[in-house]
């Protein structure tokens, strides 16, 4: 007898055991699996402006001359612009005919010399510009007619230096003589210039 009461009260500590182990089916605690290293979310997309990058660069125009009409100008100062680039590329055209025509040998020496002397003349016809008052704008569009000038004179000297090549070997002077004879025969009118206010 007193071993039965015993057997029960063994069983019933083992019962009480149980419910206090921590493999219980009780449990509240949610099991967290460890991280996979290959599926990690990616970081911040690369597209995201970097806050010491600086500001975004402005954007701009391709001419046909070209250059570039940057944005955020005034509608004065683009107009301005646009009459320079439609200049240049005339000029660029114009020069393209004269050096086709002085490889293939001008037809009259004389016209040619003096293609290349109104060639001087023109460039600086791409404009008088007085700004009022001077802003950045504007300074930006003098640097352009600057650069462009050069770039317009270096090719006409490349030019003139290709003719008195051609010429032989008294090019220079052969070529002086024929600007003499074209100023001869076309005299230059006096021009006034007015230099272009906005």
């Amino acid at each position: 007898m007193k071993s039965r009461i015993l057997d029960r009260r063994s069983k019933f500590i083992a019962l009480a055991l149980a419910g206090c182990s921590p493999a219980s089916t009780h449990s509240d605690t949610v099991a967290v699996a460890p991280r996979d290293p290959t599926k990690v979310p990616p970081g911040p997309s690369a597209s995201v402006a970097d806050p010491d990058a600086g500001p975004p660069p402005k954007k701009q125009t391709q001419t046909d001359a070209g250059f570039a009409i940057p944005d955020g100008i005034t509608p004065e100062t683009r107009k301005r612009y646009e009459m320079l680039a439609e200049r240049v590329k005339k000029f660029q055209e114009r020069q393209q005919t004269a050096e086709e025509e002085l490889a293939n040998g001008p037809a009259s020496w004389r016209d040619f010399a003096g293609e290349i002397e109104n060639q001087y003349s023109s460039i600086g016809w791409f404009g008088y510009y007085c700004p009022n008052p001077p802003r950045p704008e504007t300074d930006a569009f003098q640097k352009t007619v600057e650069d462009q000038r050069k770039i317009a004179q270096a090719r006409t000297d490349k030019l003139k230096a290709a003719a008195e090549q051609k010429l032989g070997k008294n090019g220079a002077k052969e070529l002086e003589r024929y600007m003499r004879e074209y100023d001869q025969a076309n005299p230059r009118p006096c021009l006034s210039v007015a230099c272009d206010r906005w």
